[in-house]
């Protein structure tokens, strides 16, 4: 390696914050969790022109709060007052930590050498605004997909965390109908905050809704959607292909594992939400 850029790249990993000249358009993915980020982020990152941050950098976007059980803040999980919790946790950010934030994920860009940088985070949808001021110039993906989905997903993925002690007064593991109820009321109050930070902050040019059943439905018509939203070609990359290829639909089907009657409890506590998108 050239002498020169084993210096910088020493500087930059002992000094991150100098990284954060290296980035000013990223590009988000945000929504619920349990809604498909993951995978849309996976197949994104195949594109030879995008590079993906690994993971969802909730150690930098949350650090007195994540991960919750080793930190233990004072405060409900994200999940039970997500408006709470995101205030919580950036009033909790040491001094120059939004510099401290740009730098590292400056510097991964810097030596990624592509032309996109792709952060996808589901624990920062109370938090857009300052995500925006951060970075003026960045665009977001939204990921929606429907509720009865991501309540049963949400309480499949994430039981086995749940039995941290931590989390006890907060759950009980044997009510499985009541840890989708919360689930549900936590999409449906991250879909409703969404839904109006996309009025009051965002426009056409740097917020781009996907519905999760159209990705997966016709995924390469919403992959031309984005890469033109980011200002991207399209790509002939064998490996690009293969993945919009691959994509499958990975929607629990909800509607036949639930009963009747928990299908209606869950429609009613995420009613709003619902409606809003067409979903009922």
């Amino acid at each position: 390696m050239n002498p020169i850029k084993r210096l910088i790249g020493t500087v930059l990993t002992k000094a991150p914050r100098l990284g954060a000249s290296f980035l000013h358009e990223p590009v988000f993915i945000v929504g619920s969790g349990r809604s498909g980020t993951t995978y849309l982020q996976s197949l994104l990152e195949t594109h030879p022109d995008i590079v993906g941050y690994p993971g969802e950098a909730n150690e930098l976007w949350h650090v007195a709060t994540y991960p919750y059980h080793e930190k233990q803040p004072d405060v409900s999980p994200i999940w039970l007052d997500p408006e709470q919790f995101t205030s919580f946790s950036l009033k909790s950010w040491p001094l120059g930590w939004k510099q401290h934030i740009k730098g590292r994920f400056g510097t991964y860009f810097r030596f990624s050498h592509k032309k996109v940088f792709l952060q996808k985070t589901v624990m920062n949808n109370f938090m857009l605004g300052e995500m925006l001021e951060m970075y003026p110039k960045a665009k977001f993906i939204y990921l929606v997909r429907n509720g009865w989905s991501v309540a049963l997903s949400y309480q499949k993925k994430e039981l086995e965390k749940y039995e941290h002690p931590i989390y006890r007064k907060y759950i009980d593991l044997d009510d499985l109908k009541r840890v989708r109820q919360i689930h549900a009321q936590y999409w449906n109050d991250t879909v409703m905050r969404v839904e109006e930070d996309k009025h009051m902050l965002f426009n056409e040019n740097n917020f781009l809704e996907i519905r999760y059943e159209e990705f997966v439905a016709k995924p390469d018509h919403t992959v031309q959607r984005i890469l033109k939203f980011i200002g991207l070609r399209d790509s002939q990359d064998p490996v690009f292909r293969t993945a919009i290829a691959g994509v499958t639909d990975k929607n629990y089907k909800a509607r036949t594992e639930l009963d009747p009657e928990e299908l209606a409890d869950l429609e009613e506590i995420m009613s709003p939400a619902l409606r809003l998108k067409g979903y009922i």
